[in-house]
């Protein structure tokens, strides 16, 4: 096989790494909001990120915190070391995309600076009362910005998975089209599921955040993620039916599949027994052990949903039969095809 479709190992094992260490941040970030322990380190400066690690004891909510601010550094010197990796004899579209987690890890460090400063620091809030007008109107602000920094997180996380497969000697390979006709289909449904999903977990996002912002169950945004979970559901198993029909044969694609209906079905059950441990959305006081794991690993579910269902489209959108009408050209590895030019 010519050298410019191999994909660059190490390439492929830093975009693993940066995917895995981000949901690790997922996982601690969503400890932070289940603990509520964003505010519990006030100051945030990132020229002078080496305090966030000169501290050995770290008490109470301090500890997710920190761990939290860490994490996500580690998150983005690895982003800068995958981008790196891949850049050279890479296709525009692999190096856009680099370019994208790269953007987005920077808007995600700074929507989350953003968020403890808007509690801690008067100018930050004098400005978002003068923009907004009101008292009320800054803590939807803080509601917002809260839920843009979760869904940003989720889509970054999305962009990580990519960079993963698309360095992958899998993605390299390819493989026999799908057995069927209904590939494009596939990838068209799947699309629309990742769709659903997004406004699943702003929704969720919303749920989880305004409680401590509105200092109140919001029962609206509750029945709204309620419902949606629904649809989410339905469109999920539509997809993966599908999905097993066409790729009978192609593993790789079995096994996203089953993955993701295995998850899409613990999550809510993980939603229900969130509320049922714990009734009281603001009593973060006597959280144990066993409602923080689970409210946290309801986080934690939709993120591999989320991702399991980015695989899955990506790979019915590989396993297109480009020989057949409307069959989508697919470019090995997302990298320039020397051989072909």
């Amino acid at each position: 096989m010519n050298a410019a479709v191999h994909p660059n190992r190490w390439a492929h094992r830093m975009a693993v790494a940066t995917a895995a260490v981000t949901f690790l941040m997922i996982v601690v970030g969503g400890l932070v909001t289940t603990m509520e322990a964003g505010d519990s380190e006030p100051t945030w400066n990132p020229m002078r990120f080496w305090e966030w690690f000169g501290q050995d004891k770290l008490p109470g909510n301090l500890f997710y915190e920190i761990w939290h601010r860490r994490i996500g550094m580690l998150v983005g010197l690895l982003t800068v070391a995958t981008g790196a990796l891949l850049w050279r004899g890479s296709s525009r579209r692999l190096r856009g995309l680099c370019i994208a987690a790269l953007i987005g890890v920077l808007a995600q460090a700074g929507l989350g600076g953003l968020r403890v400063r808007m509690v801690s620091d008067p100018n930050v809030q004098d400005f978002f009362f003068r923009l907004t007008g009101s008292q009320p109107g800054v803590k939807d602000a803080q509601l917002v910005v809260r839920m843009i920094h979760a869904a940003t997180a989720q889509a970054f996380f999305c962009v990580t998975v990519t960079l993963a497969l698309l360095s992958s000697r899998y993605w390299a390979r390819g493989g026999n089209p799908m057995q069927s006709s209904s590939s494009g289909s596939i990838f068209k449904l799947g699309r629309f599921a990742l769709v659903l999903i997004f406004v699943q977990l702003l929704l969720g996002a919303f749920v989880r955040h305004a409680r401590f912002i509105q200092e109140e169950q919001n029962f609206v945004g509750t029945l709204l993620h309620i419902g949606m979970a629904f649809w989410v559901l339905a469109v999920v198993l539509i997809l993966a039916g599908k999905t097993l029909k066409a790729a009978e044969g192609i593993q790789p694609v079995r096994t996203t599949t089953l993955f993701l209906v295995a998850a899409i079905f613990v999550q809510p059950f993980l939603g229900f027994m969130a509320w049922m441990i714990l009734p009281d959305p603001l009593d973060t006081v006597h959280i144990g052990p066993t409602a923080a794991i689970v409210r946290t690993g309801h986080v934690a579910t939709g993120a591999l949903i989320f991702a399991a269902c980015t695989f899955l489209t990506l790979m019915a959108y590989r396993h297109t039969d480009r020989s057949k009408p409307g069959g989508a050209p697919i470019l090995p590895a997302g990298l320039k095809q020397g051989a072909q030019a």
